[in-house]
């Protein structure tokens, strides 16, 4: 009995034990008894004790992979770093620091995005109450009529912006 037992936390003995000696009306039972019953306990957690034991050796061979990464590494090249700074700003997506500064302009947006001249006057004007883009009010009749198109009447419209914030 004891040699079956050992092999057991005491938790699980006591339990196997106690089970055993209601299933068997004898006074002392049998080790077969016993090592089911212990069989039967541990089988609840063997599973989840066989997962955690896998989680944490997995754990650590990922921890000891990234140390030696981590020893290997060397800082990227400016190379590299220049490749991935112009391949995020092909896609619209700049750096800041960047030694090239980039602007948008009406044109680079056209261009990308393969809008018309056309296409692009009939896009309404922008409301000059700053307030209508947060919801907090309703534009009024003669901000939100469509203004006629040109650049000339953007530029107006972004002058009569810029004096509008600089009011403020």
């Amino acid at each position: 009995m004891i040699a079956l037992l050992e092999h057991y936390s005491n938790w699980v003995g006591e339990k196997a034990i106690d089970a055993a000696k209601k299933d068997s009306p004898k006074f002392v039972p049998s080790v077969p008894e016993v090592g089911k019953a212990c069989e039967a306990i541990i089988g609840q957690t063997r599973g989840t004790i066989t997962w955690a034991q896998d989680w944490d050796r997995r754990a650590r061979q990922q921890l000891e992979d990234r140390r030696k990464l981590e020893e290997q590494k060397e800082p990227p090249s400016q190379e590299l770093i220049d490749r991935i700074r112009d391949e995020m700003a092909g896609h619209g997506m700049f750096i800041l620091g960047a030694e090239k500064a980039h602007s948008i302009t009406v044109e680079s947006v056209k261009a990308r995005f393969g809008i018309t001249d056309a296409q692009w006057d009939a896009i309404p004007a922008a409301p000059v109450e700053c307030g209508y883009w947060q919801g907090l009010r309703q534009p009024t009749g003669e901000t939100s009529a469509k203004k006629p198109s040109g650049d000339a009447t953007r530029e107006a419209e972004e002058r009569e912006w810029r004096d509008h914030m600089a009011s403020r």
